[in-house]
């Protein structure tokens, strides 16, 4: 009997222990990106601020979102404090709204160059008074100085940012994480999705009350609670099957932009299996946020396709540490995963090390998020595909696309990808966008412009230089094309009201720059500033007075310009008639000069 017991109590322990582990690795499926002000206690310690109240605002045209997060921060000391706001945003996510409450009012950031930024908040703050300055860090990290925080009082937030949808072969899906440590007081959702023909389908949504209804040629949903624990995700998805194909038009100071979405019927190419793969482990500091889990199932699941392979593991920080071979058979991946398991974080990260030209392999595997914060920063790349694998929050999105795509490998995000679906992309040559053409010189300036992996559909967007113009887009592997599909654009039968198109194709266009940046950073940094885009050159600052936005020549909100461009054309006036002035008296100066000179003077005169 005791050995009945015994074995059961084994048996719920076992099931105890398979669901915590369930539990945890369920956990790092949950995305944490959501706002939050840090501020440092008396102790020295680091806190978050309690949030209160959030309201979240989403749009979604054609496969563009943008959402909007109104959020109320409160402080239950007794004491003014001073924090800094933190918003880590996922890979193609760009800021686009900033703004906080100054004197009880919303007051609008506005986007300029972050070197001028800095010595306005910098000097702003010298004499106590409240700015806010929103930067991008690396890894698509945002954050702000906010002060002050009243005592016993609240600080209001409002962020916005834009995305491309991720497609996917089912359809383009839309996430928003809400995973708030504090039971909300008030939360609100509103969701508009315009110009579709079907419901949106929320059935992996963990938001309860989400009920997509059709509201003019669109759909939308609502949610209302309070004292609510937000401790899931709002989801939903945009079937294939509905608006295969859309074009839409719109005008920006004198130029016509448009946006196509198409879904070209993808295929299928196997890609040879490797013999030899160089795998490139990133160990520094920054990889203890990697989640080891599911790079863990990626690999198990890659290698278990390969089969029989030589596999040399390489891996490094700010140096290159020593290599280690494996024999892989039948895709056991046991013992290297156990190898990795034993790699402690430590160091900086270098990636300028890796040179790839000194690796004989088949595939390269690099596991890192792309975070070079030490020495030479720019990888040495080589001839064979390098399939870039990110299980990170934060990290260079940018630059491991770029690896993946000059090298006609893939770039893996396991943050957004599922590690079944990443094998299944691997195992075949990527179906790509290869270009597009315009007949004559009706289109300009098209992005992607570049090779780009289809999964679903597919958005170009770029300038149309005349009221109607005929596009064809080329599709297929590597640089052979094996279809193509022309787009008839007419600005009379297209022609949008969303007001986004412009700013999409300026991201479009940024994604693509910001992938050498070095080397783009002068056009990045403009590019930005025409179209209110917060880059790593640009930062989004709110300032208390329009005497300050003067004296640092930085233009203002909406409220605050007619104030301020009646000051600055009043300097205007005044400097111009002090140069008429000037002129005057010169001319006066010079006449007597003149006067003088031509006058014959006696000696007895002088």
């Amino acid at each position: 009997m005791k050995k009945r017991y015994l074995i059961l109590a084994l048996i719920l322990l076992l099931v105890f222990n398979l669901d915590i582990l369930q539990a945890q690795k369920s956990s790092t499926m949950k995305d944490t990106r959501v706002p939050k002000i840090e501020v440092v206690g008396k102790d020295g310690e680091k806190f978050s601020l309690k949030v209160s109240d959030v309201t979240v605002d989403v749009k979604v045209v054609g496969s563009i979102a943008v959402t909007t997060i109104d959020i109320i921060f409160k402080n239950e000391s007794n004491r003014v404090l001073e924090g800094e706001l933190n918003f880590p945003l996922a890979e193609g996510q760009t800021v686009s709204r900033f703004a906080m409450d100054l004197n009880g009012k919303l007051r609008e950031g506005v986007v300029v160059e972050k070197a001028k930024g800095r010595v306005a908040f910098e000097e702003v703050v010298r004499r106590e008074i409240d700015p806010a300055l929103l930067e991008q860090t690396v890894g698509n990290n945002f954050k702000a100085r906010i002060y002050p925080i009243p005592a016993k009082g609240t600080k209001r937030i409002v962020m916005a940012y834009e995305e491309e949808l991720p497609d996917s072969e089912d359809g383009l899906t839309y996430r928003l994480p809400l995973n708030y440590p504090d039971k909300l007081e008030n939360f609100s959702l509103n969701a508009v999705v315009y110009e579709r023909n079907s419901a949106p389908d929320a059935g992996n949504n963990d938001l309860p009350g989400v009920d997509f209804q059709k509201e003019g040629s669109g759909f939308a949903t609502s949610v209302r609670m309070k004292n609510y624990i937000a401790k899931n995700q709002f989801e939903f998805m945009l079937p294939s099957d509905d608006n295969k194909s859309s074009v839409m038009i719109e005008e920006r100071d004198g130029k016509t932009y448009f946006l196509l979405n198409l879904s070209p019927t993808a295929e299928l190419l196997g890609k040879e299996l490797p013999k030899k793969i160089c795998l490139f482990y990133d160990i520094s500091n920054s990889s203890a946020n990697r989640d080891f889990d599911r790079e863990a199932d990626f690999i198990k699941q890659y290698f278990a396709r390969l089969g029989n392979f030589e596999l040399e593991l390489i891996p490094f920080s700010n140096r290159i540490l020593s290599s280690e071979k494996f024999n892989i058979r039948g895709g056991n991946a046991d013992d290297l995963i156990n190898k990795l398991r034993s790699f402690r974080a430590d160091g900086g990260t270098q990636l300028g090390v890796i040179d790839f030209y000194r690796y004989d392999c088949d595939e390269f595997l690099l596991f890192s998020d792309g975070i070079s914060n030490f020495g030479a920063k720019e990888i040495i790349l080589g001839r064979k595909p390098v399939i870039t694998v990110n299980s990170n929050q934060s990290a260079e999105h940018s630059y491991l696309k770029y690896i993946a795509s000059a090298t006609g490998g893939q770039y893996i995000n396991l943050m957004e990808t599922e590690p079944t679906a990443a094998v299944e992309a691997l195992l075949s040559v990527p179906y790509s966008f290869i270009r597009a053409t315009g007949k004559g010189v009706d289109i300009a300036e098209t992005y992607p412009s570049i090779n780009t992996a289809v999964k679903g559909s597919f958005s170009l967007s770029g300038v149309m230089t005349g009221d109607e113009a005929e596009i064809t887009l080329y599709f297929g592997f590597g640089s052979e094309v094996t279809h193509s599909e022309k787009v008839y654009l007419s600005k009379e039968k297209n022609l949008s009201g969303s007001g986004l198109i412009p700013r999409l194709w300026a991201q479009k266009k940024l994604a693509q720059l910001d992938m050498r940046y070095e080397d783009n950073k002068n056009q990045i940094t403009e590019l930005g500033k025409d179209f209110s885009i917060v880059t790593r050159n640009t930062s989004l600052i709110i300032l208390d007075r329009v005497q300050d936005y003067i004296k640092h020549k930085i233009v203002p909100p909406d409220e605050l310009k007619e104030e301020y461009f009646a000051v600055i054309n009043k300097e205007k006036e005044r400097i111009e008639k002090d140069s008429v002035r000037h002129i005057e008296y010169v001319l006066k100066m010079f006449e007597k000069y003149t006067k003088w000179w031509k006058t014959d003077y006696e000696f007895g005169d002088l």
